[in-house]
């Protein structure tokens, strides 16, 4: 079965993730559409809290990504703006116990590609099991890796 997630409107990026943050899902599926949400509001606290403890290990901490993510919106970072369109389209979900792994078509900056995303269950929710899709707006927001990663 293939999950479609699509939101037509592009949020402005000014305030676009005041006043809701995102949570993992209790299915793969749903953290992808949350986790789709939370990139497209810029809700750095949010998308952080979908990554599984391994994935965050050498990722910047929690707090620190949420600054520069408040930073850059505030003011109005270019960098942010491909975000807003992004789409990602499930395409297979294929669960082993306490792991999955998700297939899926992601439209980022006008480019598709096909990612295979891996999950873990952590505590009853889906998490995800890689810091790719954060470590990407993390290089965004901040070009320097030796400040992005501890």
């Amino acid at each position: 079965m293939r999950t479609v997630v699509v939101i037509a409107l592009v949020l402005p990026v000014l305030g676009a993730g005041c006043g809701k943050t995102h949570a993992p899902g209790k299915s793969p599926r749903e953290t992808v559409k949350n986790l789709e949400a939370a990139l497209r509001a810029h809700d750095a606290g949010g998308a952080y809290d979908m990554l599984s403890a391994r994935a965050r290990r050498g990722l910047t901490e929690r707090k620190t990504l949420v600054a520069w993510m408040d930073d850059a919106r505030s003011k109005n970072e270019v960098v942010l703006r491909p975000y807003a369109s992004l789409q990602l389209v499930v395409m297979d979900e294929r669960r082993t116990g306490a792991t999955a792994r998700v297939r899926v078509s992601r439209l980022f900056n006008g480019v598709t590609q096909t990612l295979t995303l891996p999950f873990a269950r952590e505590g009853g929710a889906w998490k995800l099991d890689t810091p790719f899709l954060l470590s990407d707006l993390v290089a965004r927001i901040r070009p320097n890796p030796a400040a992005c990663f501890t």
